[in-house]
């Protein structure tokens, strides 16, 4: 399932993020968020203008993370 590129790339290609964490769900792998108090943009290595046409941009905008997150879990039935 989680190897379904089309279903990735058709359904949700702006949400790799979220495909990852349900896969793994899928698969039974456990995920942790590792603690971290750095300033989110502290933590990553940008290069120079490359976050101009970024993702998060749109959805940070639109809550799109929320809708794909709900889609996603309720497409493979899994429960947050």
């Amino acid at each position: 399932m989680a190897l379904n590129y089309n279903v990735f790339l058709e359904v949700f290609p702006n949400a790799d993020n979220v495909w990852v964490k349900a896969m793994a769900m899928l698969s039974g792998i456990d995920m942790k968020k590792f603690d971290d108090n750095r300033c989110y943009w502290s933590r990553i290595l940008l290069i120079e203008n490359s976050q101009d046409i970024a993702i998060l941009h749109y959805n940070s905008s639109v809550n799109a993370n929320d809708f794909k997150i709900k889609s996603m879990f309720s497409r493979y039935e899994l429960s947050y």
